[in-house]
């Protein structure tokens, strides 16, 4: 299992400091609307939530929406495979693939 502290991305594992984590959570918690980016440089769609449910000092998970005409598709990443936020581009980059994530047409977690 992972944990916050820790992010792998092209095959190598990275120890985070403990400040980054908070800078990283505080970031995502206002970057709701920001564009998001998966590893391979793909546009998945929107930041369109964060949620809390273990942690108080980052999200556990972040909710990305992707609109293609009126239909909403959406997708739960894990704190953990979020890479960066850059909050003046208004991009989040995450440090994963875009073939690893799974759409689902509900914005609840399965």
């Amino acid at each position: 299992m992972k944990d916050a502290r820790t992010l792998t991305a092209r095959g190598r594992t990275v120890e985070r400091e403990r400040q980054d984590v908070l800078r990283l959570g505080a970031r995502l918690a206002n970057a709701e609307g920001f564009r998001v980016i998966a590893l391979d440089g793909r546009a998945l769609g929107a930041l369109e939530n964060v949620r809390y449910e273990k942690h108080t000092d980052h999200p556990d998970d972040v909710l990305i929406r992707k609109r293609f005409l009126l239909w909403d598709r959406f997708a739960t990443i894990a704190f953990d495979d979020v890479a960066n936020v850059d909050p003046e581009g208004e991009r989040v980059y995450l440090a994963v693939p875009s073939t690893a994530i799974e759409w689902s047409r509900s914005s609840t977690r399965s």
